[in-house]
């Protein structure tokens, strides 16, 4: 920034545009200098010329009285104005012209006492309201530099940001379009600036409802969903947004932060199927390795009982409760192995599924736990049976675990629209105050689960009265 310079021309009785750089004492005893040097000034010029030209001179009292007038304001010029009269009648004293009355007469000294006072209190005013004017000029300019340095600095933070930043106005034209934002769809800056990007103009049904709600003020935060690049490259975004309002309080802009989440994704698509995977080794483990082996012994247990039986002896009532004992862990063990690999989900499809489920949960857990759905509906996408089960599988061990449930109920049901309603309802302890929204594992699971498959994860509950778990999703092909 350059510094302002200050030329011969400013105004040549504002000591602040002739000493710039003064202290404040300085500018005081600068003041005070030169009020009293054109007072003195004033009584010698008086005194010198009054006897060869009279009380015409006295007239020169104006000059002490603008002169104080302009330094110290109205009050002083006024006061000023009032005694500078009174001065020259002292002189005329001191040259022995004592009369007063002849003071009085001659010249309109009545006049002049009353102009003195005029002139001190107009340039009084005057010299207040210049400075006044200054002040608010200088704070004007401060503040005006403020708020550039820091729109410079905000600025300079958009750039460097590795998020995309994207600023539109109500129009939804472009006017800040960061590196990022280069990096990430491919349109330059020059490109976008001042037109719609491409993909606000050809937006999602959801997309315009978004930025339909942050038009009229609400903010939107860590929405997901598939956009392209300028090649045509689909990439997935997490964006949020936010409305900037003007003076008025109305939204004058909208400010959206994207960041590209396609690998991370991937990963958790990635991941999601090997944790599915092992899921599905454990329990064909379970149900084929373990399963048989203590099938095994069962028969052996079963075999030494009768034999032991058929000789009468006491220990066959051992046996016979071995025997019960390997049944009983039998049972769990397909118990378990169906939770990690429902077969029934691949070739049945998600009703019989969670049929079982909820068989498998009443027998395993010893509560109730019930299953309503239309005859009509099912699931038949294998990807989005498994991930609506695992969300189900998790809610019900919440709801025994965390509510003390015992009571579950699970239903799945389609709308008029062709939307499918998810839920598991229990009766369990709920929940203490608003939804967890990230906390516990199993509920990010739940909801990670949930964006795979395109669907809304709703968790609501009060405390002593249960909880919900509602995943809501559309599935054009479905049955």
């Amino acid at each position: 920034m350059k510094r302002e310079k200050h030329t011969s021309h400013s105004d040549p009785l504002s000591l602040n545009t002739i000493r710039p750089h003064l202290s404040d004492r300085a500018k005081h005893v600068l003041k005070f200098s030169v009020s009293l040097a054109s007072l003195i000034i004033f009584i010698l010029i008086f005194a010198y010329f009054y006897e060869d030209y009279g009380r015409g001179f006295a007239a020169l009292g104006i000059f002490p009285v603008c002169t104080i007038g302009w330094c110290y304001g109205l009050r002083s010029g006024i006061v000023c104005g009032f005694c500078i009269p009174f001065c020259s009648y002292i002189i005329m004293n001191v040259k022995e012209d004592f009369s007063f009355l002849r003071f009085i007469s001659a010249g309109g000294s009545i006049g002049g006492i009353l102009g003195h006072i005029g002139i001190g209190a107009v340039v009084g005013r005057m010299a207040d309201l210049s400075r006044r004017v200054r002040k608010e000029l200088t704070e004007r300019k401060k503040i005006e530099q403020e708020l550039r340095d820091t729109s410079d600095k905000l600025l300079s933070l958009i750039n460097a940001s590795p998020l995309a930043i994207v600023v539109t106005d109500t129009a939804r034209k472009v006017s800040i379009w960061n590196p990022a934002a280069e990096h990430i769809f491919g349109w330059t800056a020059a490109e976008m600036v001042g037109n719609v990007p491409t993909f606000i103009k050809h937006g999602s049904g959801t997309f315009n409802r978004l930025f339909g709600s942050i038009s009229l003020g609400k903010p939107v935060m860590g929405e997901e969903m598939t956009k392209y690049r300028k090649d045509g490259t689909p990439i997935d975004i997490s964006f949020s947004a936010a409305p900037l309002c003007d003076h008025t309080g109305a939204v004058s802009s909208i400010i959206t932060i994207m960041a590209d989440i396609t690998e991370h994704k991937r990963l958790q698509k990635e991941i999601t199927t090997i944790s599915s995977r092992e899921q599905r080794r454990i329990g064909q483990d379970l149900h084929d390795g373990l399963g048989q082996v203590l099938t095994g012994i069962s028969f052996i247990c079963g075999a030494l009982q009768q034999k032991l039986s058929a000789k009468a002896l006491d220990e066959a009532r051992d046996a016979a409760e071995v025997t019960g004992l390997v049944n009983e862990a039998i049972a769990q063990t397909r118990n378990l192995s169906r939770m990690l690999y429902p077969v029934t989900l691949d070739s049945e499809g998600l009703t019989p599924s969670l049929d079982e489920l909820a068989s498998s949960t009443e027998d395993f857990f010893h509560i109730t736990c019930t299953l309503s759905c239309p005859g009509s509906i099912d699931i038949k996408d294998p990807t989005v049976s498994i991930h609506l089960y695992r969300i189900v599988q998790e809610a019900i061990n919440n709801a025994i675990r965390h509510g003390k449930a015992d009571r579950i109920h699970i239903s799945l049901d389609r709308d008029f629209q062709g939307t499918f309603v998810l839920a598991v309802a229990d009766n369990g302890s709920g929940m203490n105050g608003a939804p967890p929204q990230s906390s516990g594992l199993g509920i990010v699971l739940m909801q990670h689960r949930a964006r795979l498959i395109g669907a809304h994860l709703d968790i609501r509950g009060e405390q002593h009265e249960g909880v919900i778990v509602t995943c809501t999703f559309t599935l054009p092909d479905a049955a």
